[in-house]
């Protein structure tokens, strides 16, 4: 089954597409490792657009420390606030990868440049006291999440500017009140948010501050349950899941239409939700979880492809992963997939280690040029391409680890010169 063609036509093609490529694709698989004195548990929650900067929460409630990961620097962790108690997480990173989102001793903050910023109240506002970060715009401008209606008594879909501070974003039109509504995710303008809206059943949502929060229905069928969890760089396509009889199926809002992405396994199993897109919507990543534990994968689609088990990508690509079972049949230690970047170059995700220990991995896919000594694709093996090497040799770049072990080192470092020397 392929998504339905004339909704295919509203995607482009993503600015690295290592899934539909022609030419040939390599993929590294990184586990994060812990933070030093907190080797319990490591957890991802976001990747910047280029892939380059990876955020999330290491540790266990309620002493949980909030870090970024980068290729060169591996996992850092970020400050918290001084005073107050409670824990601490990262949540959500800007496309930039300049400013994270989350929640410090119980209060929404945001670093930026790694330096932590509570991200203050309008004392008009009837969000007052509490708010919940968990996404931005690509320039950390806009920041969504949930908060806390102080006269209403109700959990709010709420957005944060500098200008503006916390603001409620209403209700879905016509719902006449709701009891609950959360922001999921904002787009890379910040000027599209999508969530849920409650009222006589879970709705997915819109918001643009033109037309409010336009609820985004059902799939046929459906009709008790929908949420929007993601959604393209320009917000024209979004991403979420909707129930259907027999259980639910990932789905996706096009120009306001909507329809499933295609399944994993039977029919009969329908446990299906999208956790994230590339910024064009060409590539969207999710969990099968199914009705039993066998059924359990990461989904990977494209309109070339359609739905493909992450598992089986790997596989062809030959990708070595260390021992770690992505997604695990026990319900106790099920893996998931927590997002793919922009640009459709990285994917991020959780799952037990060979230790059993929760951990986050990182995988990197990379194409392998024609002629690997001609590192820049110029047709030419020279200086340039020499030069090159070393650069992203002292800068742990995947592209320099030449024999394709997971480990930069000198061995790459001779192997290249033997095939500098060899030319194209």
């Amino acid at each position: 089954m392929r998504m339905n063609m004339a909704l295919a036509a509203g995607l482009a093609v993503s600015a690295f597409l290592p899934f539909t490529a022609a030419a040939q694709t390599q993929a590294e698989f990184i586990p994060l490792g812990f933070l030093p004195g907190v080797p319990e548990r490591t957890s991802v929650t976001g990747v910047s657009a280029d892939g380059t900067v990876v955020v999330g929460t290491a540790g266990v409630f309620p002493d949980e420390r909030p870090f970024m990961w980068t290729r060169a620097g591996g996992l850092v962790e970020l400050p918290r606030l001084p005073d107050g108690s409670g824990t601490t997480r990262a949540e959500g990173v800007s496309g930039d990868g300049n400013v994270i989102v989350g929640l410090s001793r119980g209060r929404a903050v945001r670093w930026v440049n790694r330096a932590i910023q509570e991200l203050d109240f309008d004392p008009e506002s009837p969000i007052g006291t509490f708010a919940y970060p968990v996404a931005a715009s690509f320039d950390g401008s806009v920041i969504v999440g949930e908060g806390e209606h102080d006269t209403e008594f109700r959990l709010a879909a709420v957005r944060w500017t500098e200008a503006t501070k916390w603001e409620d974003l209403g209700f879905i039109a016509g719902s006449g009140g709701t009891f609950e509504a959360i922001a999921t995710n904002v787009s890379a303008d910040g000027t599209t948010i999508v969530g849920y809206s409650e009222f006589a059943a879970p709705e997915a949502f819109r918001w643009t501050q033109a037309e409010g929060m336009i609820g985004l229905g059902y799939l046929p069928g459906g009709g008790g349950f929908s949420i929007s969890t993601a959604l393209s760089a320009d917000g024209s396509i979004i991403g979420g899941q909707s129930d259907v009889p027999g259980g639910w199926d990932a789905c996706v809002w096009i120009n306001g239409a909507i329809d499933p992405l295609p399944a994993l396994g039977s029919p009969a199993s329908k446990a299906h939700a999208v956790r994230d897109m590339t910024s064009d919507g060409s590539i969207i990543v999710g969990m099968n979880t199914g009705l039993n534990p066998t059924t359990r994968s990461i989904f990977v689609w494209d309109e070339v492809n359609g739905s493909r088990d992450l598992l089986d990508i790997l596989d062809d690509l030959n990708a070595d992963l260390l021992g770690y079972q992505l997604v695990q049949t026990s319900p106790a230690t099920v893996g998931s997939v927590a997002g793919i970047s922009g640009d459709g170059s990285v994917i991020i995700g959780n799952s037990p280690n060979p230790n059993g220990d929760p951990e986050g991995w990182v995988i990197i896919f990379s194409e392998v040029p024609a002629c690997p000594a001609d590192l820049n694709g110029d047709g030419v093996v020279d200086a340039d391409d020499f030069f090159l090497f070393l650069t992203l040799f002292a800068a742990g770049d995947p592209r320099a680890d030449i024999n394709a072990d997971g480990v930069i080192d000198a061995d790459d470092f001779f192997d290249y010169l033997t095939l500098f020397a060899q030319g194209c």
